[in-house]
């Protein structure tokens, strides 16, 4: 049976590998898709930076926020919310 997806490994610096983390929790990703996006970019001939938004991001927000407002617990939704712009502000993202 074919493989749909294979690992791709290289090593990089520790500041280097820090920044990209860094970078793909800013955009709300893995690292591991984060660094798939850039590389189909790179083979599509597109530039790296792209504010695109990722149809997969767009049904896991939409996921999370249907399942918090359909929660039990109203207050959750309130919660995560406040958790999320600490997580921003905590990342420099926001002030």
């Amino acid at each position: 049976m074919k493989q749909r997806t294979r690992q791709i490994a290289c090593y990089v610096p520790a500041q280097t590998a820090d920044a990209f983390a860094q970078y793909a929790r800013a955009h709300g990703t893995s690292i591991s898709i984060a660094l798939s996006m850039l590389i189909e970019q790179v083979i599509a001939g597109k530039p790296l930076a792209n504010d695109q938004v990722d149809p997969r991001t767009l049904f896991i927000e939409t996921a999370v926020d249907a399942l918090l407002g359909k929660h039990p617990d109203k207050a959750l939704r309130a919660y995560t919310h406040e958790v999320y712009r600490d997580r921003l502000r905590e990342a420099g993202l926001t002030r």
